[in-house]
């Protein structure tokens, strides 16, 4: 007789979709010629998008770019995820905004979840800094992507789900 063990972790997919009204910290004679990537945490765990080279400061990541994915255990009634905006360029790597997101506002039953999150100023006292437009969807009983591969690895979808409902969330 086999037992089935209860699944102790549940696996919060996030995709980065697009920003827009980025600060803009290139003073160079390009002026907005930005490189955004956003630094998504969660308990810790800390993944990246790849650099976009699509819209300087309005950016967009393309809808099928690859998703990150962390492990949220199934008893955490609460936490924060966080969103931090960084310009990438050939010599630094320029903080320019920071949002949050609520882990209670993610539907936990598998529904997508398409949000604004509104950015502060990670630099000039917090201060409006634009939004990040993010997808969630929070699941349970999905073979996780394997080792080494958070970025880009795709649990098996049990099917494909209608559009997500929009909202914006903010501090």
């Amino acid at each position: 007789p086999t037992s089935v063990q209860p699944m102790e972790e549940r696996l919060l997919e996030v995709r980065v979709l697009g920003a827009s009204r980025l600060p803009n910290r290139d003073a160079g004679p390009f002026g907005d010629a930005a490189d955004p990537f956003i630094v998504v945490r969660l308990m810790g765990e800390e993944q990246r998008t790849p650099p976009s080279s699509n819209g300087g400061l309005d950016p967009v990541w393309l809808e099928d770019s690859p998703a990150l994915f962390f492990h949220v255990p199934m008893d955490m009634e609460n936490g924060e995820v966080e969103f931090e905006v960084f310009d990438r360029s050939l010599v630094v790597q320029r903080r320019l905004a920071l949002g949050f997101l609520d882990l209670a506002v993610v539907p936990a039953d598998g529904e997508s979840l398409r949000l604004q999150v509104l950015l502060e100023d990670a630099i000039d006292g917090g201060g409006d800094a634009g939004e990040l437009e993010v997808q969630l969807r929070m699941m349970d009983g999905v073979a996780a992507p394997s080792a080494g591969s958070s970025r880009g690895g795709h649990p098996r979808r049990q099917e494909e789900s209608p559009p997500p409902p929009t909202a914006t969330i903010g501090r």
